[in-house]
């Protein structure tokens, strides 16, 4: 999937249920790579409670695209990452990042 943001996502499994919305929290893990495929550990989290608003903002788009459950690869541009602040010291600056995302549980608010 490719929305007008210029996030790109493939889902699979989609898992069941409902996605989760902005306001939710829910139970994550995912790890990132550079498009050449450098692991970022920096970027990897594993089973962790979050409020969908507290993630990186593709990231957070690519979590409400994935029902409970399911895991997707989701590709975020610069501009839906760190955008202009501050990057992480082993991500490049403006580099696009993958981020491989399993969904646990969405916890509604």
């Amino acid at each position: 999937q490719r929305p007008a943001s210029g996030l790109h996502s493939t889902i699979t499994p989609n898992g069941e249920g409902t996605p989760p919305r902005a306001g939710d929290t829910v139970v994550v893990s995912y790890a990132a790579r550079t498009p050449d495929g450098k692991t970022l550990a920096s970027l990897a989290g594993v089973r962790l409670r979050v409020k969908v608003t507290d993630l990186l903002p593709g990231l957070a788009e690519g979590v409400q695209l994935i029902k409970p459950g399911g895991k997707a690869l989701v590709y975020v541009p610069a501009n839906l990452s760190f955008g202009e602040g501050e990057w992480p010291k082993d991500v490049p600056r403006g580099m696009p990042i993958g981020f491989f995302v399993e969904l646990h549980e969405v916890i509604a608010e």
